[in-house]
C-alpha cells in the first residue's frame, strides 16, 4: 500500500496580509524614488550643459550666467583682466585670448545682463573655471570686460561671396586645406589652430598610415596653381583617428559614424591673410537646427575637370 502524506496548504492570516501589504507599499515607494532621483538627475545635468560663459555681440562683452537668479551678469574689470580674459576663452573652447578691453556701462548698455561679477585675483592661479573665481558684487565703476579669443573663422580678405559649386576665391576660406599622400590630393581638411588639421578617418586605411608620408597644402586654392609665397606644404607628425570608426574594424561594414581624424602637423604653420583657422563648437553650446551653412571642398566643377 502507497501512503503519501499531503502538506498543509498556504493560509493567507491577517499577519501574512499585513506584511505582504507593507512589502508591496516598501516596493512602490522604492520606485517612485527612483524614478524622482532619476528625473532629477536628468533635469540637473541638462542645466549643467547650459552655456555659462560667453561672448556677445556686438561688443565682445564678457557674461556669464547666474544659476541661482538664472540671469547673466557681467565681469567687473579689474587688475586681473588678463588673466580673466585667458581663463574665460579657456572654458570656451579657444586655445588663448587675443585681447581685452574695458567698457563703460554708460556708454555700453547693459545688453540685457543685469548685475556684475567681481574677480578674486587670489584664486586665479589654481581655478578650472572661470566660477570659481567670481562673486556677485556692486561693480561701482560700471567697468566691465570684453575679451576677443582666438581669432578663427575669419577672412582677412575682401572677397564676394561665391556659392553653387563654384571656384572658390583665394582667402575666402583660408581654413581649407588639401590632404596629400605621396604628393597625391586625396582629402580635404580644416586648420582648427596652427598644428592641428580635423579631417575624416576614412582618407587614412591600412595602406595609407605611413606618417611621413602625408603633407598638407595650405593657402592655395587649386592643385594645379603655381607655387606663391602664401602656399606652403607641411609634413605631417602623426595622425589619429577615431577607435571606433567600425569600418577599420570590419572591413564590410557600412557604418559611418565616428568618421572623424586629426592630423598632427610636423611644424606649426604661420597664420596670414590666406592661412587661418576654423572656429569649433565651444563646449556646451548648443547647434540650432535650420541653421545655413556652407560646404567646401576639393573637386572638379564640371566633368573631366574641364
Amino acid at each position: 500500500m502507497v501512503h503519501k502524506d499531503v502538506g498543509k496548504g498556504c493560509h493567507w492570516t491577517p499577519l501574512r496580509i499585513c506584511a505582504l501589504t507593507i512589502f508591496i507599499f516598501i516596493s512602490l515607494a522604492g520606485i517612485g524614488v527612483t524614478i524622482w532621483a532619476v528625473v532629477t538627475y536628468v533635469l540637473n545635468n541638462e542645466n549643467s550643459n547650459l552655456y555659462a560663459v560667453q561672448v556677445n555681440s556686438p561688443d565682445n562683452r564678457l557674461t556669464v550666467y547666474d544659476q541661482q537668479e538664472q540671469i547673466w551678469r557681467l565681469v567687473c574689470s579689474s587688475l586681473a583682466n588678463a588673466e580673466v580674459a585667458t581663463l574665460s576663452c579657456e572654458e570656451m573652447g579657444f586655445i588663448r585670448s587675443m585681447s581685452h578691453q574695458v567698457l563703460q556701462v554708460e556708454m555700453a548698455g547693459a545688453n540685457g545682463s543685469s548685475g556684475y561679477y567681481c574677480v578674486h585675483k587670489s584664486l586665479l592661479k589654481t581655478a578650472k573655471r572661470l566660477q570659481d573665481v567670481l562673486s556677485v558684487c556692486e561693480c561701482p565703476t560700471g567697468q566691465f570686460i570684453s575679451v576677443q579669443c582666438q581669432d578663427c573663422g575669419r577672412r582677412k580678405l575682401a572677397v564676394d561671396r561665391i556659392v553653387g559649386g563654384k571656384d572658390a576665391a583665394l582667402g575666402r576660406w583660408p581654413w581649407q586645406v588639401s590632404l596629400r599622400y605621396e604628393g597625391t590630393h586625396l582629402c580635404g581638411g580644416s586648420l582648427i589652430s596652427s598644428e592641428w588639421v580635423l579631417t575624416a578617418a576614412h582618407c587614412f586605411p591600412e595602406r595609407n598610415r605611413v606618417a611621413s608620408l602625408w603633407t598638407v597644402f595650405a593657402g592655395g586654392v587649386s592643385h594645379v596653381s603655381p607655387s606663391e609665397p602664401h602656399q606652403n606644404l607641411h609634413r605631417v607628425k602623426s595622425v589619429i583617428y577615431h577607435a571606433g570608426y567600425l569600418p577599420f574594424i570590419y572591413t564590410d561594414s557600412e557604418e559611418n559614424s565616428n568618421d572623424i581624424a586629426m592630423v598632427h602637423l610636423l611644424t606649426p604653420l604661420t597664420f596670414s591673410e590666406y592661412v587661418q583657422p576654423v572656429c569649433l563648437p565651444a563646449l556646451g553650446q548648443q547647434i540650432i537646427n535650420g541653421k545655413v551653412c556652407t560646404v567646401t571642398g576639393w573637386g572638379n566643377t564640371q566633368y573631366y575637370g574641364k
